[in-house]
């Protein structure tokens, strides 16, 4: 679809597909490959990086007429674009109509997750047989986990140093070989009551001979989905009061409460493992307002206590 101009000299190098994991690789190359259908579809093609960023700001404006293909499908099919053109970077007409679309849609935040609503999500899960997800909320809530480094975990993730003569070493850690900014990362556990199930669970897994500590990422986005609607916590009231629970909630909230309760934002940045400081600043200013005025039902609070 995209012919580079003939001064142009097309490179590319194992080096390049490193900036990203396989599974962005996916989402990037199947967005990126709908956009070149739709331009191939017009009996079109790019010459130059002028043409590629007018098919895509038509493609964008198509999108948005029709309602599909969705904003985020855009957003991949972009930044699919550019991490395989990064010479082409940035694409002016298409970035400029991607931040048009923000502004005149705005994207619904997801809220974080109170501490009592993580609780009573997880005892919900329990109590329908889905312990691994149980777990899997409670310690992306405790060490600020994205999901996809919660659904990574290995047996072998789990280190514990609960014996270690050094005081400042004891404790159970999560180790994160490859993260969104960077790699070979660890999360100590600040719960003793979660270290010590977390321990139990992977003691358990080993005994069976399993290897993944929880379910991969979907089946974990599946059994929130089903502990909110449980709750009540996936509409109204709660969706009119602009609460969005997803998965990312637990990190959300779980960075924001440590704001709330005085924590040091340069110790907030190293747990989150946030690589600019601005970034994580209004990430937990944001969430800090929103648990501010985030009054939980009194049924929530009865079972977030009972765990």
């Amino acid at each position: 679809m995209f012919q580079p101009a003939s001064t142009h000299v097309a490179f590319w190098t194992p080096l390049l597909d490193s900036n990203i994991n396989q599974e962005s690789r996916r989402r990037y190359e199947k967005a990126a490959l709908a956009f070149m259908a739709f331009v191939r579809e017009h009996g079109d093609r790019a010459d130059d990086a002028g043409d590629l960023s007018y098919w895509f700001a038509y493609y964008a404006h198509t999108a948005y007429m029709a309602g599909r293909p969705s904003r985020s499908e855009l957003e991949k099919a972009l930044a699919g674009v550019e991490h395989w053109l990064p010479e082409l970077k940035p694409l002016p007409l298409s970035r400029r109509c991607m931040r048009g679309w923000h502004r005149l849609v705005p994207p619904v935040p997801a809220a974080p997750m109170p501490r009592d609503l993580a609780f009573a999500l997880a005892a919900t899960a329990a109590l329908a047989g889905e312990l691994a997800a149980a777990i899997a909320m409670l310690l992306s809530h405790d060490c600020w986990l994205r999901i996809s480094e919660v659904a990574g975990l290995t047996v072998d993730a789990v280190v514990d140093q609960r014996g270690a003569e050094d005081a400042v070493m004891r404790g159970v850690a999560v180790f994160l070989p490859r993260t969104k900014t960077g790699r070979r990362q660890a999360v100590r556990i600040e719960s003793p009551e979660l270290a010590e199930l977390v321990v139990a669970w992977r003691t358990a897994l080993e005994r069976a001979g399993a290897r993944q500590l929880f379910p991969p990422a979907a089946s974990l986005r599946a059994s929130l989905h089903r502990a909110l609607q449980v709750l009540g916590a996936g509409g109204p009231p709660w969706e009119t009061r602009g609460l969005h629970f997803v998965w990312h909630s637990f990190r959300h909230g779980g960075a924001s409460r440590a704001y709330l309760a005085g924590r040091d934002m340069s110790a907030i940045i190293l747990r989150g493992r946030w690589a600019a400081e601005s970034s994580a600043r209004h990430y937990v200013q944001a969430g800090r307002q929103m648990l501010l005025a985030l009054a939980l039902p009194p049924s929530v609070a009865t079972i977030a206590s009972r765990l």
